[in-house]
């Protein structure tokens, strides 16, 4: 009977040990971590608590690492360690070359994971938009850029990330070629869905609407010189000098601020 007992009582441990280690060979534990890491790491920086933020991303970043040595092979490790790789709201702490590094390996796991050519896509985008970038990088980028999203997109057609970074590119990229007609489709067709609270469709919105106002500007400017070369004179005409420069100032202000006329930008795409 006590022989029995000790066999039960030895079974258990081992049992116990067993659990134990495969809970510690297990990933899961460490992206649990590291989630809770990032959320109060977002919680922080919306509060503009920068460095408690970017230790919660930094912490976050070693989690994920760790669940990644574990387990190589998992993808949502590698894909949040992308993630806070290329989107760490602390920007100047971003590291794009391991971000992408790591969406290629969960492309390498998973061909296709619609989301990391999303990544990708975004990892162009900034590429394209450096200070410093190089007409020709700036174009090859949005090339890139373009191809990645179309990959998304043929993964899964209601990527709303993917249709997102299109519509933002056809409406802002002055040096690619702008398609405005095709980024108000682009609106036209996602109307009524959540995609209008994403912010690259709200900077599109802005650019289209902040485009149709500086046409009209344009057109008033134009007039007011006409008007302005007429012979004779009227007090009307004496204040047409002030007239243009306020229309000038105008146009200029808005192609330098486009960031200002944010809800213009979200009235415009609700009224499409």
């Amino acid at each position: 009977m006590k022989s029995g007992i000790k066999y039960i009582i030895a079974a258990c441990f081992i049992f116990s040990v067993a659990c134990t280690a495969a809970e510690a060979a297990s990933a899961d534990p460490y992206i649990m971590r590291g989630d809770e890491l990032l959320r109060a790491a977002n919680i922080y920086s919306v509060n503009y608590m920068f460095d408690e933020a970017g230790q919660n991303y930094d912490s976050a970043i070693g989690i994920y690492e760790q669940a990644v040595k574990i387990d190589p092979s998992n993808i949502g490790a590698h894909f949040r360690l992308a993630r806070v790789y290329a989107e760490r709201v602390d920007n100047w702490a971003r590291d794009y070359n391991k971000a992408e590094q790591e969406y290629s390996r969960v492309l390498e796991l998973d061909p296709s994971n619609s989301m990391s050519y999303v990544g990708m896509a975004y990892i162009s985008l900034q590429d394209a938009n450096a200070w410093n970038s190089k007409y020709e990088h700036i174009i090859a980028s949005y090339e890139k850029t373009i191809e990645y999203c179309n990959k998304a997109l043929a993964l899964d057609p209601a990527n709303v990330s993917a249709v997102a970074l299109m519509i933002y590119i056809n409406a802002t990229t002055f040096q690619f070629g702008r398609d405005l007609d095709t980024a108000i489709k682009g609106l036209v067709a996602t109307k009524g869905t959540s995609i209008l609270q994403n912010p690259y469709i709200v900077t599109a919105s802005t650019f289209i609407a902040l485009d149709k106002i500086s046409m009209l500007l344009w057109i008033l400017l134009a007039g007011s010189i006409v008007l302005y070369s007429r012979p004779g004179r009227s007090p009307k005409k004496e204040s047409v000098p002030l007239i243009v420069l306020a229309l000038w100032l105008s146009i200029v202000f808005i192609n330098y601020f486009p960031k200002l006329f944010v809800p213009i930008g979200k009235l415009f795409a609700s009224f499409l």
